[in-house]
């Protein structure tokens, strides 16, 4: 019997070489982008298949008889080094598992012809990645074609597709599939893209090459897992370009195995894009009345895609629209244009972004709109512009900014422009920023016109931190604008600071083991609109901030900052900032703080930069913890400076079981002797099934009911779900907030019908599951806050 080495069939394919790996592949991949119809990129990357390693072979001599051919019998172990007697022993798997570049073949029976190589009985070829099986394979005597027959399947952790048979050709990477299925899992795609597995059937699938188009004649596709599922899409012709598109030649929905629409136009999903609707959406709201929102995604060259939009609407009548993307290697850009006849509204939106170089790229972004429904004024215009350059340690940046703004009463304008300059390594660095404005707030009045600059240099030194900065501002309308005689700015001309600390300065021992941080300031300052001008030399010292264990159970912890100001005017001040925190553990339940702070000021300073507060408190907290059963907190303070007590305040949290626990919170005040509103909520969730919280506000003094809130997920069936949330007021004795959605899962499809009492607004959606629709957030109002019963909190 010949050796199993002498199997040609493996050494055939690594004649192939990196051809036969990518052609692989890029099969599965390509059943993979076909079955997502609009999910994630789906680029593999190429792989060369440096080393076959062989499993061992049954071969059938020329000259044995078949039938005792057909005897079972074991080959021969690989050959293996003496293991030294002491050593332990490994099993090794066999065939062995392929590493990096590499692949496992195997199979029954291997016979060779005139023109070709068979294998025959559970061939397997095996990657790092993929696995493919079949009943046969056949590869030609010169190496270009590969064919795989019978039972075909080729398997990842995340996708598995079958079919009839497997031709691939090894020189040119074209290759084709017979009755292929594929069924594609959510962890294939990155970014939450897909939410349920994806399926596709094709009666034959054909790809040009490695990065060519991919053409499927006879496809079905469809994220529902039955035989006959609920809903598919059918199509004589699919298209997809890798990584990027898959275009549906005028599709067929089919509605539980019935035909129902015909689609008039090319159905295209944009394999980057979150969200490829294709079924509209209808509701109602303040704004638009009953609505009809529908979108047609076109696909233009190989760069640009968009969809096109036709908003149908009660109280604005028709829209029009299109969204536009361009996406290259060197730029990325979209636009956006909306229009409503009847309403004389006009919307657009740009945005671009290009890069020159790698040094130097650009952002632009623009927006125009009028009479658009949701904003007061009648016309507003947004330009942005920004130029980058980076190279080396110098960085530089332009900023052009341009806002007009028109209502029926009022017009206002705005312009600047912003210069930011660096350059330097990160410990000798310079800067350099100005920015220029002029504002129009009203068309009768004057330009507010500014310049601003600012220039600061920055050195990093082992013992030593050097800065400098010059700032400054000059008034470019003259007297004309009278707000300036308002506005405060502080001009630097200039101003040096020399920075240290104690790690730096550890061998001078200046202050034993104390944390410490000294700066010294001096600096000639003008202050408008007080025309001041005057010199400051200023020392500020911080010390501590570490905590030191007094005791097992006691822990100290103190800082202490003190700044002592000198000015030419023969004025001076300091400063004093004194904090401390004791934190003990009474017992196993038990812990406590005691915080005391102090800060003041002493003397006089021109400068507004140096004003600052007094304060001088106290304030105690214990906390007892009971684990997986209660938590109680109380708290207060005292104002030394006003002599005044903070409000004694009161958390407690019970669970009740598992599922559920009871939050209060109240406070009593001290000064006034009376109780504040005592908030008492009611938690009962369990995972994935529901969540119920219900809030109230009581105001202990007037006894009466301020406030009720509820939230509710409630998963009552496995294919129903509700979600609400509502507040009551007791001032005004009804329900002001509500809003609850109703959802039902059908299988592969998702519908929901939503009601929003601030937004006067009902929506219905229909959308498959596998692909995320736009969230809506429950409990938005009008404003955009949202409402919520949380517990709220007293100082």
């Amino acid at each position: 019997m010949p050796s199993p080495s002498f199997n040609p069939f493996p050494a055939l394919l690594a004649g192939a070489g990196r051809r036969w790996s990518c052609a692989t592949l890029w099969v599965v991949y390509t059943m993979c982008c076909l079955g997502a119809a609009g999910a994630a990129e789906l680029t593999p990357a190429p792989r060369d298949i440096a080393q076959l390693q062989q499993a061992p072979q049954r071969t059938t001599p020329p000259d044995q008889p078949q039938d005792e051919a057909e005897q079972p019998s074991a080959p021969p172990p690989p050959e293996q080094e003496a293991i030294p007697q002491g050593q332990d022993t490994e099993q090794q798997p066999w065939p062995p598992q392929p590493g990096p570049d590499e692949a496992a073949v195997s199979a029954e029976r291997v016979r060779v012809e005139a023109d070709r190589v068979i294998a025959e009985g559970d061939v397997t070829v095996k990657t790092e990645d993929l696995t493919v099986t079949a009943d046969q394979a056949i590869i030609d005597e010169e190496g270009e074609w590969a064919e795989f027959s019978g039972d075909v399947a080729i398997d990842s952790e995340t996708h598995h597709s079958t079919t009839q048979s497997l031709r691939v050709n090894l020189d040119t990477e074209e290759w084709l599939i017979a009755g292929g299925r594929t069924r594609v899992e959510p962890e294939f795609f990155e970014g939450g893209e897909v939410l349920e597995p994806l399926f596709l059937r094709a009666k034959d699938v054909v790809g040009e090459s490695e990065a060519g188009p991919i053409h499927a004649r006879g496809g079905l596709f469809t994220s529902c897992d039955l035989e006959r599922p609920h809903f598919d899409l059918r199509s004589k012709h699919i298209t997809v370009l890798p990584g990027r598109k898959v275009r549906i030649r005028k599709p067929t929905l089919y509605l539980f195995g019935h035909r129902t629409v015909r689609y008039p136009f090319d159905l295209t999903f944009d394999l980057d894009r979150k969200q490829n609707r294709f079924f509209p959406e209808i509701g109602q709201s303040y704004m638009e009345g009953y609505y009809a929102k529908l979108a047609y995604l076109y696909l233009a060259g190989r760069a640009g895609e968009g969809f096109i939009r036709l908003h149908m609407t009660q109280k604005r009548g028709l829209g029009f629209g299109v969204d536009h993307t361009i996406d290259t290697a060197r730029q990325f850009g979209q636009g956006s244009i909306f229009f409503e006849p009847s309403q004389g509204a006009f919307t657009t939106r740009v945005r671009h972004r290009y890069n020159f170089s790698q040094s130097l790229s650009s952002d632009f972004s623009s927006s125009y709109q009028v009479n658009s429904g949701y904003f007061g004024s009648s016309s507003t215009l947004a330009s942005n512009l920004t130029l980058r350059r980076r190279v080396g340690n110098t960085r530089s940046e332009l900023g052009l900014q341009r806002s007009i703004t028109k209502g029926t009463y009022s017009t206002s304008e705005r312009f600047s422009a912003n210069l930011r300059q660096e350059f330097g390594p990160s410990e000798n660095r310079w800067s350099l920023r100005t920015a220029m404005r002029d504002s129009r707030y009203r068309a009768d009045q004057p330009a507010d016109k500014e310049l601003e600059t600012e220039l600061r240099w920055v050195r990093r030194g082992s013992l030593l931190d050097w800065e400098a900065m010059f700032e400054d501002r000059w008034d470019l309308d003259g007297d004309r604008y009278t707000g300036d005689s308002n506005r405060f700015f502080l001009s630097r001309m200039p101003e040096f600071v020399i920075k240290t600390d104690s790690e730096r300065l550890e061998a001078l021992n200046l202050f034993g083991r104390v944390d410490s941080r000294a700066a010294l300031y001096l600096g000639r300052f003008s202050q408008a609109p007080d025309e001041l001008s005057v010199y400051r030399a200023s020392f500020d010292g911080r010390f501590g901030g570490r905590e030191y264990r007094l005791t097992g159970n006691s822990r100290l912890r103190h800082e202490l900052q003190f700044r002592q100001s000198f000015y030419s005017d023969g004025s001076a001040q300091y400063a004093s900032r004194f904090t401390t925190q004791l934190r003990q553990h009474l017992s196993s339940h038990w812990d406590t703080r005691l915080s005391y702070n102090y800060s003041g000021t002493h003397g006089y300073s021109p400068l507004r930069l140096d004003y600052s507060g007094r304060s001088h408190s106290l304030y105690w907290q214990a906390v007892r913890t009971l684990r997986d059963h209660s938590r109680l907190e109380l708290s207060t303070g005292l104002d030394l400076i006003s002599d005044t007590w903070r409000d004694a305040l009161l958390r407690y949290e019970l669970m009740t079981s598992r599922d559920s626990k009871i939050q209060l919170q109240s406070g009593y005040s001290l000064n006034r002797s009376r109780w504040r509103p005592a908030n008492l909520r009611w938690i009962f969730a369990s995972p994935d099934r529901y969540y119920l919280a219900l809030g109230t506000n009581y105001d202990l003094d007037s006894s009466e009911l301020t406030r009720a809130t509820m939230e509710l997920d409630w998963r009552w069936h496995r294919f129903w779900r509700i979600e609400l949330l509502t507040g009551y007021s007791g001032y005004s004795g009804e329900f002001d907030d509500l809003d609850v959605q109703l959802t039902r899962d059908l299988h592969c499809w998702i519908g929901s019908l939503s009601y929003n009492k601030q937004l006067k607004e009902i929506r219905l959606n229909l959308g498959i599951k596998a692909f995320p629709a736009n969230e809506r957030i429950l409990g938005i109002g009008r404003s955009g806050a949202r409402f919520e019963g949380s517990t709220g909190q007293y100082f």
